[in-house]
């Protein structure tokens, strides 16, 4: 009796310890959250100013299972509405949202359901007492706060905000998280469900001689949400420069900037937006860049440099080498086809250039597929095309004036669209040297 009573004891000692351990790695947190949703027909109605009309249907999301691991986020439960009950499995990341500015401890996710029955538009983490404006429950700005709205596949919002504390998710260990939320994640979640307006506004681009920058028109689009107007906008903006080419080694370059911001109200809120200028496999054309050389001039070396996100592997670029005839074009020339191309690898960023045969290369220029998903995304991002040149005959004209291209093809896209909202081919401003320089 008493061997059984020692056997009884430990089994039940070592049951109570797994659970506990079964615990920590899988936390339930049994709580329910109180919601409401937007019937699909008035879902842009409401967004347009946040309110109410008093008649919309609860929700509830129960049983939720939520664990928050660095950046990576869980959440299991049900949502019970429309004498409905639907399973929700939401996983991704989170990222820092822009709203830190504001001094607020808060974090946003890019979450999706993978029981294919809700898109997440919005889920928010703040973790501090600073007051949060854009809460629908006023009474909850200044809690630690967790917002998720969700749209059901028959287009209907649900709307779900609740202190953190009653929701039991720990989130004191997301100081790590080092990445910047995408702004439709962000602050402008509601644009992923309205339409804006777009418009085309034209700014000057100043010319001169040696150096110079010219943009494209700046491309903006306005929504109208919780009252308040935002307005993003994008531009291209291409530099260049060139140096007076003799008997030596001289430079040319041009560069590709993506300029972006988005104002509230009327005032500057970020220097970002939802626009890109995009090199994916939606893009209209590929991204190209080319300088084109004048008189007497030719290309020896050219090197690529940018700051740009991919979608996958690395942005594979080639060079294009356009030939001229020697001391033959008064004025730059970009050929319809290129004669050569080399294929840069994955750590090589330059290419060098020969004549052949008496012929010269006239033109430098880099390519990038639009298959490679490579692209522009945040406020100055750029790509950089670098070249030397050399005069081809110090024996012709000395001190000419020519005239060099700096030309590129880029499409600019706005989050999620398929068509861009601009195509530019061969945009860019256009430099007067001297070529054969005597000093």
């Amino acid at each position: 009796m008493k061997k059984f009573i020692q056997t009884s004891l430990v089994a039940i000692i070592l049951l109570n310890i797994f659970s506990i351990a079964t615990y920590a790695e899988n936390p339930v947190n049994e709580h329910v959250i109180s919601g409401k949703v937007i019937q699909h027909e008035d879902v842009k109605k409401f967004i347009s100013n946040y309110q109410f009309s008093g008649e919309e249907a609860p929700v509830t999301l129960k049983n939720n299972n939520a664990i928050i691991s660095g950046e990576n986020v869980s959440i299991k439960g049900q949502i019970e509405y429309n004498n409905a009950m639907k399973p929700l499995d939401l996983t991704g990341s989170l990222y820092n949202s822009e709203t830190q500015k504001d001094n607020l401890d808060a974090y946003v996710g890019e979450l999706k359901d993978t029981t294919g029955n809700f898109d997440v538009e919005y889920f928010f983490l703040k973790n501090n007492d600073v007051e949060y404006k854009e809460t629908l429950n006023k009474d909850l700005a200044k809690d630690k706060l967790i917002i998720l709205y969700l749209k059901d596949k028959e287009g209907n919002l649900l709307l779900f905000e609740s202190n953190l504390d009653q929701f039991h998710i720990d989130i004191n260990n997301l100081s790590s998280i080092q990445n910047k939320a995408e702004p439709i994640n962000d602050f402008l979640w509601f644009t992923k469900i309205v339409d804006g307006i777009v418009t085309e506004d034209q700014i000057f681009s100043p010319q001169s001689n040696h150096s110079t920058y010219t943009s494209t028109n700046v491309y903006s689009k306005t929504t109208v949400a919780g009252g308040k107007t935002y307005k993003e906008n994008v531009r291209g903006e291409v530099k260049a420069q060139i140096v007076d080419v003799g008997a030596g080694v001289s430079t040319a370059y041009t560069t590709l900037t993506l300029k972006e911001s988005t104002y509230i109200d009327g005032t500057l809120y970020s220097n970002t937006s939802n626009f890109t200028i995009h090199n994916g496999k939606t893009s209209a054309n590929d991204l190209k860049g080319h300088i084109a050389l004048g008189y007497n001039t030719t290309v020896n070396y050219s090197k690529w440099t940018g700051t740009y996100s991919k979608q996958v592997g690395v942005a594979d670029v080639s060079f294009d080498l356009g030939i001229g005839l020697a001391g033959k074009l008064a004025s730059a020339s970009i050929p319809i086809s290129f004669s050569q191309k080399s294929s840069r690898e994955e750590n090589d960023q330059s290419t060098s250039y020969y004549a052949q045969n008496g012929q010269y290369p006239k033109t430098a220029g880099m390519a990038i597929a639009k298959t490679k998903g490579v692209y522009l995304d945040k406020n100055n991002d750029y790509f950089t095309l670098n070249t030397t040149i050399s005069t081809i005959d110090t024996g012709l004209t000395k001190n000419y004036q020519s005239l060099a291209k700096f030309l590129w093809n880029f499409d600019i896209y706005y989050y999620g669209q398929i068509s861009p909202v601009a195509s530019l081919k061969d945009f860019g401003p256009q430099l007067y040297y001297l070529s054969n320089y005597k000093g």
